[in-house]
């Protein structure tokens, strides 16, 4: 299977982008101008997401460049702000917030097309601290 297995969903999910979601986590910032994503294609049939990673395809790495990431991939982050475990949602859904104004849920819109970084939200952080102690105790 392999990395070119994954180009090609990539590439799939690129042409028909305002059909699909990705979850693109900041790897590792390699120097200032390479960076490893990694990058998970929002499973089919999922309308409604949170921030559950079954969800979620299988990840896979891509290493950017910086003069020609937004012109080849076309994802509108912001290259010089980016850092090692930042988290995006990137695709053609719609941000559904509870009377707080934070995110409960992400939804499917077709021709919509969204950007929100995940990891700095509460919710997102308490998601990720239960799952840890989870997994801690084993109970995964």
């Amino acid at each position: 299977m392999g990395e070119n297995k994954y180009k090609k969903r990539l590439e799939s999910f690129l042409k028909k982008r305002r059909k699909g979601v990705l979850r693109i986590a900041v790897d590792d910032v390699l120097s200032d101008d390479i960076i490893r994503f990694e990058i998970c294609i929002l499973k089919k049939g999922t309308r409604e997401f949170l921030y559950d990673p079954d969800v979620w395809g299988d990840g896979f790495d891509l290493i950017a460049y910086q003069d020609t990431f937004e012109v080849e991939y076309g994802i509108p982050l912001s290259w010089g702000t980016l850092n090692s475990g930042q988290v995006f949602y990137y695709g053609a859904f719609e941000v559904v917030r509870d009377e707080s104004n934070n995110p409960e849920l992400f939804r499917i819109k077709k021709d919509n097309e969204a950007l929100v970084r995940i990891d700095v939200l509460d919710n997102y952080r308490q998601k990720i601290r239960e799952l840890y102690s989870r997994l801690l105790t084993r109970e995964v």
